[in-house]
């Protein structure tokens, strides 16, 4: 970096670009001679109207915008500002809020302008050619030589990666828009009652390019010329081989199509079989307009055409002309395939393997061959096929961890025990002669109830021992209280006593006179 463009902030030794007015703030930013329009904008409360100048009126026009919320554009345009009416790329900017940053509030806007600066510095960026104090802000700009609008797919991605570098002190993400207007020097900003003032900057304007490549290197991106290699490498990676491109060239896979073809002839007996004769005398035809030195195609069509006995003169002339067409360059060649080869002379997968055929055979068929042909080249270098790779990697699939009990890291860090044996089965008892013993069978109606709880009187004993009793002497259980017997039951081997109460016997003397001689009839059973 050149050190000459180091310049201190301090209040002793201020730049030449400090408190710059509004006329030659706008004759620096656009110059005379330049391409496009600028525009002038007033934003406030009660008037908001826009004014599009040339640069060399601009200057003149801005003296009635002092002292109000005027703004003007960064980049010319071609009349009103728009994106698609874009005359010339000027400047690359940033919009620094840096009071909504808690690093930064509070601060004076010199403190961060020395700041941005070093940050520039450390980054390896040239300084900013103009440092403006927007009263709630900072606008840091870095003049470019002028480029045309058409160069915005480049200039947006540096703007972008500048907006990005310098994130910390709060950079406004729009000003990655051409048509952002950025506030006059000298004028008001109404929010906040201050004026905007030229901080300072080394007013130079830089070549885009380098100040883009420089964006770029502290950003960690490839430059314009490292993406420029790589894609040369790419390209050479991609490009066709010196001996042609991939595979075989035209002229060589179109013999081998021509050799395959009059083995098809022998196959058939010498003779194309009706309905192939037109397509495959076409198709040897095409093979010959594909040959180096341009033969004759009149003796060579001819000559095959004793294979189609079935075709008259004037067809066999028809091919001739066609083929003829066609290898004078009057019409495009054809470049049939293999497998649309075998799909008009309606050749089996089976039959190209049996004749032997390099390309006449369907997709599928040369899918099944390029595989054979890579495999064989994997078993020459050594390598193992896929089931002797199963058979040996094969923990994933036979998963043994799981066997003993715990996770796949755990068996790993036990050093990978194998699998248990499995558990045969005891063989059965040939002694036919012992008869099985069987357990008691279920009882019906579920399992049995559990007695109930007894009642345990008011003068019950606690389940736990007492603060006196040894701790090692376990307690007898809570014996309940004796009950005293209920008069009014009977023993039930005992007769119930049924003879009539005195009150029955007088009420049954006096309705039946002598019927209760004797009043008790079951006292001499009960004494008995």
């Amino acid at each position: 970096m050149d050190l000459s463009q180091h310049h201190s902030f301090s209040t002793a030794t201020r730049p030449a670009a400090a408190h710059m007015p509004a006329e030659a703030y706008l004759r620096l930013l656009h110059p005379l001679g330049a391409q496009g329009s600028a525009t002038l904008m007033l934003l406030e409360e009660d008037r908001r109207c826009a004014r599009t100048y040339r640069p060399d009126a601009l200057p003149f026009a801005a003296l009635n915008w002092l002292d109000r919320a005027a703004y003007v554009t960064l980049h010319r345009f071609r009349g009103t500002r728009s994106g698609g009416r874009l005359a010339a790329l000027n400047v690359l900017a940033l919009d620094l809020d840096y009071r909504t940053m808690p690093q930064w509030r509070g601060a004076a806007p010199g403190k961060v302008a020395l700041a941005v600066k070093t940050a520039a510095q450390g980054l390896g960026l040239s300084l900013p050619s103009v440092v403006t104090d927007t009263g709630r802000g900072l606008a840091v700009l870095w003049l470019i030589h002028e480029l045309p609008g058409a160069a915005a797919p480049r200039w947006r991605p540096a703007q972008r990666c500048l907006i990005d570098l310098f994130a910390t002190f709060g950079a406004d993400r729009s000003c990655g828009d051409a048509a952002r207007i950025f506030r006059l020097p000298e004028t008001v900003n109404a929010k906040c009652g201050r004026t905007v003032t030229v901080l300072g900057g080394t007013l130079r304007r830089h070549d885009f390019d380098a100040l883009a490549d420089a964006i770029y290197t502290a950003a960690g991106r490839p430059t314009r010329t490292e993406l420029g290699q790589r894609k040369a490498r790419k390209a050479e990676r991609h490009a066709m081989p010196a001996g042609g491109p991939r595979g075989l060239a035209p002229a060589a896979r179109f013999a081998q199509v021509r050799a395959d073809l009059m083995a098809l002839a022998r196959h058939w007996g010498g003779q194309v079989p009706e309905g192939l004769r037109n397509s495959w005398l076409h198709l040897l035809a095409t093979c010959l307009t594909h040959q180096h030195g341009g033969p004759n195609l009149a003796p060579e069509v001819e000559a095959a055409a004793r294979h189609c006995a079935g075709l008259s003169p004037a067809e066999v002339a028809a091919v001739i002309r066609a083929a003829e067409r066609r290898q004078k360059g009057e019409q495009d060649r054809y470049f049939y395939s293999g497998a649309r080869t075998a799909e008009m002379l309606g050749v089996s997968d089976d039959l190209a393997r049996r004749l032997h055929l390099k390309q006449i055979h369907s997709e599928a068929e040369r899918a099944r061959r390029r595989l054979e042909k890579e495999a064989g080249r994997r078993r020459a270098k050594g390598m193992a096929t896929r089931e002797d790779y199963l058979a040996v990697h094969a923990t994933s699939r036979e998963k043994p961890w799981e066997a003993h009990g715990y996770s796949r890291a755990t068996w790993y860090r036990r050093g990978c025990p194998p699998a248990p044996a499995a558990k045969t089965a005891e063989p059965a008892s040939q002694d036919t002669c012992t008869p099985r013993e069987t357990g008691l069978p279920p009882l019906q109606g579920g399992l049995p109830r559990r007695r109930p709880r007894p009642a345990l009187s008011a003068g019950h004993q606690p389940l736990h021992p007492s603060p006196e009793a040894p701790r090692n002497h376990r307690q007898p259980p809570a014996q309940p209280a004796p009950t005293r017997p209920d008069p009014s039951r009977s023993p039930p081997n005992r007769l119930p006593d049924l003879s009539p109460t005195p009150e029955e016997i007088v009420l049954a003397e006096e309705i039946f006179p002598g019927a209760m001689a004797c009043p008790d009839p079951f006292a001499a059973a009960r004494a008995s």
